[in-house]
């Protein structure tokens, strides 16, 4: 077996904070992390630029009432409740960042929006703004007073009613382009997680993990292929689901 590299230790260290963090709290890996634990022994994958994990959406008070134990030096955090995703990235590029979304539960399915493929189609400066708009009221934390942190922490100095105004006039009008996509995955893959080997550590998955994989990715999962989720994901909720799904927005 290959040794892991600088990044990838430096990134189970952090994984291993976030299990601290979150002890009493459920979540479990997904896509391209959930592909490295089952094909390659553990690893992340190549290609691959993050950690990717879910939770129940049920749960993000929960994760929300634990981020004051993520405060600490190279980590920035910031929890989207709109968008249902909390990311820990780093400061310095020494890991990989992790991204956890919460999942919703309706219609036999667990769910979550993602980028639909009009994000790869006519990515721009002003599609830019309208997403940072929505992020604008999401929560930060991080114990680095640096130049980057200030800059990423402007936003903070607007009042509340300001930030979650803006948030939902832009969320408004990435709806209503269709920027967004429910993403669905038959519920019974979360009813009974299992422990699978991931950077060095024991982490939950879906099982069975293989059948999860060849939903997500299809029958040739097991062989390597560049990927881009809101390009070639197959899980994107179609007809009549799709749009059940969006009056929950």
């Amino acid at each position: 077996m290959l040794e892991h590299t600088s990044k990838e230790r430096n990134t189970a260290k952090v994984l291993k904070l976030v299990k601290q963090a979150f002890s009493s709290l459920e979540f479990w890996l997904h896509a391209g992390s959930l592909l490295g634990a089952v094909r390659e022994n553990g690893r992340i994958i190549s290609r691959d630029n993050d950690v990717d994990l879910f939770a129940w959406r049920k749960d993000m008070n929960k994760f929300k009432s634990a981020l004051p134990r993520l405060k600490k030096p190279g980590l920035y955090v910031v929890l989207n409740e709109k968008l249902g995703r909390l990311s820990i990235d780093p400061l310095d590029n020494r890991f990989f960042p992790i991204n956890l979304d919460f999942l919703r539960k309706d219609y036999g399915y667990a769910w979550k929006l993602n980028f639909s493929k009009r994000r790869f189609d006519i990515k721009n400066f002003l599609m830019t703004a309208l997403e940072r708009g929505v992020n604008i009221s999401s929560i930060r934390i991080h114990a680095d007073q640096t130049v980057a942190t200030k800059i990423k922490d402007f936003s903070a100095r607007l009042p509340a009613q300001v930030k979650r105004l803006i948030t939902n006039i832009c969320w408004r009008i990435l709806k209503a382009l269709n920027w967004y996509e429910p993403y669905v995955f038959p519920i019974n893959f979360f009813e009974h997680l299992r422990h699978l080997p991931f950077l060095g550590q024991q982490i939950l998955a879906p099982s069975p993990p293989e059948e999860f994989l060849r939903y997500n990715y299809g029958d040739d999962w097991r062989i390597p292929k560049q990927w881009c989720y809101y390009v070639d994901a197959r899980t994107a909720a179609k007809g009549k689901l799709r749009q059940r799904l969006w009056k929950k927005f």
